[in-house]
């Protein structure tokens, strides 16, 4: 269920940044070696149903292991972020539920 922030544009409005290039830039920066060997040792020993509050673009989504994790309640605020964590939550082999608010 995708629970919609009516307010979200208005208490951050900069719709483009946030939509577009905020995405981008976090999946840039977060995708280097060092940060994907920290995703694969934390995000691994995960077990049963996971909350994942700031899902952002879901990067961390092929990481659980899907023997261990039955699914994952994603938290995120930002729409651009959610958009693409919705295209990785399809490549998962468990179920990925979504939910947009602020922490």
């Amino acid at each position: 269920m995708l629970v919609i922030c009516p307010d979200f544009r208005e208490l951050h409005a900069v719709g483009l940044f946030v939509d577009r290039i905020f995405p981008c830039c976090c999946d840039k920066v977060m995708t280097d070696k060092l940060m994907q060997r920290e995703r694969r040792d934390s995000v691994g020993r995960a077990t049963s149903r996971v909350v994942e509050i700031g899902i952002g673009t879901g990067l961390n989504l092929p990481f659980y292991d899907s023997e261990n994790v039955t699914g994952v309640i994603g938290i995120e605020p930002a729409p651009g972020m959610l958009c693409r964590a919705r295209r990785r939550a399809a490549e998962v082999p468990f179920t990925v539920d979504f939910h947009q608010a602020g922490a």
